[in-house]
């Protein structure tokens, strides 16, 4: 069913339009991300949670952002800084947006007037709505590869020594 906007109160809001027989057209599907589910009060909401909240002190995500108010002057990050987190980020398999969203949170809480120390926890429901870590692909066959090619040196060898001696 085609979507029209009614209104200028309705902004950004859309609401289904019936689709006369004349007109030719034929009920369309939407597209998969612009599918709601509709509530039982008739509101449409998201199908899934928005947010997966921190669990422990484990999480990449806590780490990181406790690290970042560690390294907080004031407000700001060095460069340099920054760097270690983007590398800390890394390796705790978190993307680079996702990395660099967390010290950006870390810094909004500072700007707020919260303490370097506090701002993690100050911005711990910010850091539920970033995702969590997410395993690198290649990782185990980049290891598979190294393994194989130090195995066929290795073979290598013996028959060179083999036909040698």
């Amino acid at each position: 069913m085609p979507l029209r906007r009614v209104g200028p109160a309705a902004i950004g809001a859309a609401v289904p339009v019936p689709v006369s027989p004349e007109s030719g057209a034929k009920d369309v599907a939407a597209p998969p991300a612009l599918r709601l589910a509709q509530s039982d009060d008739g509101a449409l909401v998201s199908p899934q949670p928005l947010g997966v909240p921190v669990a422990d002190a484990s999480d990449p995500r806590w780490i990181l952002a406790v690290r970042t108010g560690e390294l907080l002057q004031g407000t700001l990050l060095t460069p340099e800084s920054r760097r270690r987190l983007a590398h800390l980020g890394r390796l705790l398999d978190l993307s680079s947006f996702d990395t660099n969203l967390i010290i950006a949170i870390v810094q909004d809480q500072a700007r707020r007037g919260y303490a370097p120390a506090a701002c993690a926890a100050a911005g711990e429901r910010q850091l539920a709505f970033v995702p969590g870590p997410q395993p690198r692909v290649g990782k185990g066959r980049r290891l598979v590869i190294v393994a194989g090619f130090l195995g066929a040196l290795f073979a290598v060898e013996a028959l060179m020594l083999r036909w040698f001696f």
